[in-house]
């Protein structure tokens, strides 16, 4: 900024006249002939700030009380800035607060000195993990934050730069910009996902600022991190979502083209058939017609039950559980012959239960692929699935597998979007996520015991209402 030093401000309730002076337009970088609007003025904030600030003005009119609170404007030439804003009132009418006033600076100085001189740098250095630099990246002084959020101690910190938080997300041109950014003295914003000293992973909404002298003279960097691990995590999910129903989407077509041809090579068939008829000592002949129809017929019935599946079809209705096994290990036959997975089904399964079928479908099939990928190399492969009625309210349905359980540093994570064990093998990290949440919307459960020796799910049905009996169909 050309002019330092505090610039002030004014707010007639009454009129709704807000005034700056001239230090205060300079902090925002408008021209003096700007007339500020309240609403507007908000608007300079960073959008994470703006509610801070409503609330700021909303509270000294209802209390009285003052404020002082440090924030980051956004100026009208685009440059972020840490600036310390405090409001008072200054007229009453009527007991109530007519005219409010304050004051408004650069704070950006004040925040380099890390052990926090007054109660906002405080309150920053409490939400924000913050480090200072020398003009060439070298780390002197970190926060508590910082330390924690990276899991380096201070002294494996001083004296290194910020290369060890590289997780080579980022392209060598991300950084290049960075640089000349703000070795042109001009705050960089942007978000950087970091790798912690265990290998995690974090991303943060990150300010660095340029520190100079009276001359100009650039001196260190200030950098500020704000987590935004979570939010991103939403925006993939969101994205991932996105694509998962293009794709369902995309999949119906391609299964409305191959029922077509399918359709035609049944009608042929049938042709065959009566051709078949005219040949002597035709059994051979016949078989493979047999043969052949047999194989259609299950290909049709499996494409059948996949639109069903992606378009949602049926919705809730009263269902056999053993009709979806049936299903279900249609689906993935080749799949366990292929990696020589035995699968063995006991229990209950004259068993019925209203919820959607598709949705059944869809949590077991994905807990026998994790079964499937998970057990690839183990020499004894098995999956068992058990069916359990627990006193007519719920129906425990248990996937068993050969394999050991999963890891105790994984099991808090395994339902959260984006998590995965098997990236190795194509994983997403989604399949346990959307499984749980369709188990949820039937009024049911998806859980990992680890009460068991083996790998085990348990999806727990549970009843809607008293109206809904589950019943035998024996």
């Amino acid at each position: 900024m050309e002019e330092k030093g505090k610039g002030t401000w004014s707010l007639d309730i009454r009129s709704g006249k807000l005034v700056w002076d001239s230090i205060t337009k300079k902090i925002h970088e408008v021209s003096e002939d700007f007339v500020p609007i309240l609403e507007e003025a908000i608007l300079f904030y960073r959008e994470d700030y703006r509610g801070i600030v409503a609330q700021n003005v909303q509270s000294i009119l209802d209390t009285g009380e003052a404020w002082d609170t440090i924030s980051c404007l956004v100026t009208a030439k685009g440059h972020h800035v840490w600036v310390r804003s405090v409001g008072f009132v200054v007229e009453y009418e009527n007991q109530k607060p007519v005219k409010i006033a304050g004051s408004f600076y650069d704070c950006g100085e004040e925040l380099t000195d890390l052990k926090l001189r007054n109660n906002q740098s405080d309150f920053l250095n409490s939400i924000a993990a913050i480090s200072l630099t020398d003009t060439e990246g070298k780390i002197k002084q970190v926060n508590s934050i910082m330390l924690k959020a990276s899991g380096y101690t201070e002294n494996e910190l001083l004296g290194e730069d910020h290369r060890l938080f590289n997780s080579g997300h980022h392209s060598k041109e991300f950084f290049h910009d960075l640089w000349n950014t703000i070795l042109s003295g001009n705050v960089w914003h942007g978000e950087i996902l970091n790798k912690a000293k265990d290998g995690s992973l974090i991303w943060f909404d990150t300010h660095i600022q340029p520190i100079t002298d009276q001359d100009g003279t650039l001196l260190e960097f200030l950098s500020i991190r704000f987590d935004v691990t979570e939010k991103k995590m939403r925006e993939e999910k969101d994205r991932q979502m996105y694509s998962l129903l293009t794709i369902g989407e995309n999949s119906v077509s391609i299964l409305h083209e191959v029922m077509n041809p399918l359709s035609i090579i049944s009608a042929k068939l049938e042709l065959l058939k009566r051709e078949a008829r005219r040949i002597e000592n035709n059994e051979h002949f016949n078989r493979h017609i047999f043969g052949m129809e047999n194989s259609v017929k299950r290909i049709t019935q499996i494409f059948q039950d996949m639109r069903g599946m992606l378009n949602g079809e049926g919705q809730f209705s009263q269902f056999k559980i053993n009709d979806v096994l049936e299903k279900v290990k249609g689906f993935m036959m080749m799949k366990l012959l292929k990696n020589k997975m035995q699968l063995i089904i006991s229990g209950d399964l004259g068993l019925q239960y209203y919820g959607n079928d598709g949705y059944v479908m869809q949590i077991l099939l994905n807990l026998i692929n994790n079964a499937i990928d998970a057990n690839v190399d183990r020499e004894e492969k098995w999956i068992e699935i058990s069916i359990i009625d627990i006193d007519n309210s719920e129906i425990l349905i248990s996937v068993i597998d050969s394999g050991l359980g999963i890891p105790k540093a994984s099991r808090a994570k395994i339902f959260e979007p984006l998590f995965s064990t098997k990236k190795k093998v194509g994983g997403t990290g989604l399949g346990l996520s959307l499984s749980k949440q369709l188990a949820q919307t039937m009024n049911g459960e998806l859980i990992y015991n680890s009460n068991s020796e083996n790998t085990r799910f348990d999806l727990i049905l549970k009843k809607f209402d008293g109206n809904i009996k589950f019943k035998s169909a024996g």
